[in-house]
């Protein structure tokens, strides 16, 4: 286990806004209005390393990815920190079923993101 592994673990859980980090680059997120209609969501902060611990992006960057629907569809998706700094996931494979408050696990390997649904 790496010493980043190991550091994330210590600090699981860790709740910033609609996400809680459940372990080495897996998040739980709440799904809100956003992640629905505009399929992006964005990312704290303080919690962008325990997802994206080898991605470091300055403002205004972003590089293309690919997800994994709950149905293993592959899709493009973009992950950015746009110009004032906010880090942000845009074109997320959504199941149509979530509704708000639901909530959706995904794992973040490199290069990939997995979303999988969450009871």
């Amino acid at each position: 286990m790496s010493p980043a592994t190991s550091r994330a673990m210590l600090n699981s859980p860790k709740v910033s806004h609609s996400w809680t980090i459940i372990g080495p680059r897996l998040g739980l997120k709440v799904v809100d209005k956003t992640l629905l209609e505009a399929k992006q969501t964005g990312v704290p902060q303080n919690i962008w390393s325990d997802l994206f611990p080898n991605l470091a992006l300055n403002n205004g960057e972003k590089v293309t990815w690919s997800a994994l629907s709950t149905n293993n569809e592959e899709k493009a998706i973009v992950v950015e920190v746009t110009k004032n700094g906010r880090p942000r996931i845009n074109n997320l494979p959504i199941n149509s079923n979530l509704k708000i408050g639901d909530s959706i696990a995904l794992y973040f390997g490199d290069g990939l993101i997995k979303i999988f649904e969450w009871q």
